[in-house]
């Protein structure tokens, strides 16, 4: 009966030692393994991990492409945007007091190191009045329901298009190379 005794507080002193040993290794490769990821800090201030990027096709497209697939993307949208004369412009019609009025942005596009697009600002008009870019971006921001993706920066007259977070494919990911309408090039990469 003694026997028996030692060998069960040997046999849960066994496993006692090796679930120590497990978490320990555990914890080990946790620490020591490096991971793929990397953190980046958005124009907004908040950090987010993406995965690393393997490009797979590289697209090429021109002024009139990317239009017909914004005008495709965007027709259940109550504006519409299009790139022309060497920027993209953004169009609206509100109703104000019964009557229609028409607004209009017009922005400069560049390309993140990232692969994202910063659009900045040129101009802001409601029907033939000038308004400031910020004060404009900053009613955007607060009152238009926007996709995930796009990010208003009022104080900085700019949207970030994180076109990373849009939706294509099941895995896959897209990020801008070049995107110049002045010379009619634009270059994107597909991949994951």
């Amino acid at each position: 009966m003694a026997a028996r005794k030692r060998n069960k507080w040997k046999i849960l002193f066994l496993l006692l030692l090796g679930l120590n040993v497990i978490v320990f290794i555990s914890l080990y490769m946790l620490i020591t393994t490096s991971d793929t990821r990397t953190q980046t800090q958005n124009d907004n201030g908040t950090v987010e991990d993406q995965n690393e990027f393997t490009p797979y096709m590289k697209v090429q497209l021109t002024e009139e492409q990317l239009n017909n697939i914004l005008k495709d993307h965007l027709k259940d949208q109550p504006y519409s945007v299009k790139a022309a004369s060497g920027k993209i412009q953004l169009n609206a019609t509100y109703h104000v007091l019964g009557q229609k009025v028409e607004a209009s942005m017009d922005f400069r596009p560049e390309v993140t190191d990232d692969g994202n697009i910063i659009l900045h600002q040129n101009n802001f008009s409601v029907g033939n009045l000038p308004l400031p870019a910020s004060e404009a971006l900053a009613l955007v921001a607060s009152q238009a329901e926007l996709p995930t993706y796009i990010t208003v920066n009022p104080s900085r007259e700019q949207v970030l298009v994180e076109l990373h977070h849009i939706d294509f494919g099941k895995e896959y990911r897209v990020k801008a190379e070049t995107f110049d309408l002045q010379q009619d090039h634009i270059t994107l990469w597909v991949g994951k």
